[in-house]
């Protein structure tokens, strides 16, 4: 039976936990001096004009060049090549508890020689993170990357895109170059949105943009890039249809009904300049239903008349099967064979000024159907000894927001993050699971490089245990306390919550 407390020692915690209070006040009151202290960082605008003409200046060719693997970064993306056995990873962002370096670079990876390269061809995008990169197939297939965000080094600053650009990748490297999509009328500047590839089009979902200087604003809405006429279409729908609660950071993916919304992202104003983070559970189809049966009567004229909005509607749906816990900072990505995988996450417990965190690396498959089914691959949870406990040793650990590809019938994993009171450690690591066979086990390209991923904020007392021991976390869920989080805002730009069904 549990010692109850008598009056003296319950007045002793409180006292106790007053005192921590008190200090923590005068810690975050000294690192606020300290903050302000710092020479006063220029505007994002001049940081990003700076960084265009370093750009313009340099004479760029065509060039792949092996690297190392890359350094740990977060909000990147991780892509399937189109045309050959290789995966891209283009952007992102790392914050090391000092300052924050977002990144531009376009890397190759080559899983037959697991090899890194640096693909360097002319006039590519500005830095950002947080953006969507989408490859089509096909004689003209390319790479196309929407919006995202730029973040100023001291991390008070925020840019948020709207601009499109493109990557032939079936011409040979002599001719690659970087191309920006002038379509007018296309989506405001956002990141955390989510983009897909339905039949030749584009579907673009949601987002959210932040620049410090007014309310955070989240999008529902829809917009559509015709890859036959590159031009850009809002879909207008009728009031009076149910439709998604703004969000960023879904889960999306295209079916043979259309496309499907999993959970999100979002923050409400509880009151004055305080939000609170909602992580949404419920699930939607986008149908795409045609023109309607009695367009114009088989008016060619007339059916081409047709407003694009008239071919979709959103219905909400409800999910069957082993469903996952609601959380956020999981990865979705898509199999040709109509079946979506999606990995890790974080749960939130918060109380008072404390958010407990649990910690995942469970794999799930959903059926993406109008009922979409899930299934859960691996629980996560660590075998008991011998040959399947040595497996489990090259499963990727517990994370959020970590970078999920599918090529060909083996599904990568690269980074996330992991957290251990206000330290944020960014993995660099990279694995992958052969989905063609059931018997199969997770296997370990290369770990994480611990020494590029440093974090250097002062740390209290309580929270100096070993980067080491966050690093190679446990094959299992796992947990960790901490304080505010300052990743919270940026969890609006990763995959959100998973549905629960209406």
């Amino acid at each position: 039976m549990p010692r109850r407390e008598n009056g003296a020692q319950r007045k002793m915690r409180r006292d106790e936990k007053a005192e921590k209070k008190k200090r923590a006040e005068k810690k975050a009151q000294a690192k606020e001096a300290a903050k302000s202290a710092k020479t006063e960082e220029k505007s994002i605008e001049e940081i990003l004009a700076e960084l265009d003409a370093d750009a313009k200046a340099k004479e760029v060719k065509p060039e792949e060049v092996k690297v190392p693997q890359p350094t740990p970064r977060l909000y990147c993306s991780l892509t399937a090549h189109p045309k050959k056995d290789a995966l891209l990873l283009f952007g992102g962002e790392h914050n090391d508890g000092r300052s924050t370096k977002v990144f531009s670079d376009l890397m190759v990876f080559y899983p037959n020689k697991a090899e890194w390269r640096l693909l360097t061809v002319p006039n590519p995008p500005p830095p950002r993170s947080a953006h969507q990169a989408i490859a089509t197939t096909g004689g003209d297939a390319a790479l196309f990357v929407f919006g995202g965000e730029f973040t100023s080094p001291n991390g008070s600053q925020f840019y948020h895109y709207s601009d499109f650009w493109k990557l032939p990748l079936g011409v040979p490297l002599p001719e690659m170059a970087w191309e920006r999509i002038d379509a007018p009328g296309g989506p405001s500047p956002r990141s955390g949105h989510r983009m897909v590839v339905y039949k030749r089009k584009l579907v673009v979902f949601g987002g959210f943009q932040d620049n410090n200087r007014s309310t955070p604003r989240y999008f529902n809405d829809v917009w559509v890039f015709d890859l036959e006429k590159y031009a850009w279409v809002k879909l207008a729908f009728p009031v009076t249809m149910l439709k998604p609660e703004p969000r960023s950071g879904v889960q999306l993916a295209p079916s043979p009904d259309g496309v499907i919304v999993f959970g999100g992202y979002s923050m409400n104003r509880v009151k004055g300049d305080v939000f609170k983070g909602q992580q949404h559970g419920d699930t939607w189809l986008l149908e795409f239903r045609g023109a309607p049966k009695d367009a114009a009567g088989g008016d060619a004229a007339a059916a081409a008349a047709i407003k694009p909005e008239e071919e979709w509607a959103w219905v909400k749906i409800k999910c069957s099967g082993a469903e996952p816990n609601l959380r956020s900072g999981a990865a979705m990505t898509l199999r040709t064979d109509g079946k979506a995988y999606s990995f890790g996450g974080a749960v939130d417990t918060e109380e008072e000024d404390e958010i407990d965190s649990t910690f995942f690396n469970d794999l799930y498959v959903v059926e993406v159907t109008k009922r979409p089914t899930w299934h859960i691959m691996n629980s996560g949870a660590p075998p008991p000894g011998g040959a399947a406990a040595a497996a489990a040793a090259d499963a990727p650990s517990p994370r959020l927001n970590a970078h999920l590809c599918v090529q060909g019938s083996v599904l990568w994993v690269y980074g996330g993050s992991i957290e251990h009171g206000s330290r944020h450690v960014t993995l660099s690591d990279l694995h992958c699971l052969e989905l063609s066979k059931k018997s199969s086990t997770w296997t370990q390209v290369h770990g994480h490089d611990r020494k590029t991923a440093e974090w250097l904020e002062e740390e209290s007392s309580s929270e100096s245990e070993s980067e080491d021991e966050d690093a190679a976390a446990a094959k299992k869920p796992t947990k960790g306390k901490k304080g505010p989080n300052p990743l919270k805002a940026k969890l609006a730009a990763t995959p959100g919550g998973f549905p629960k069904g209406p």
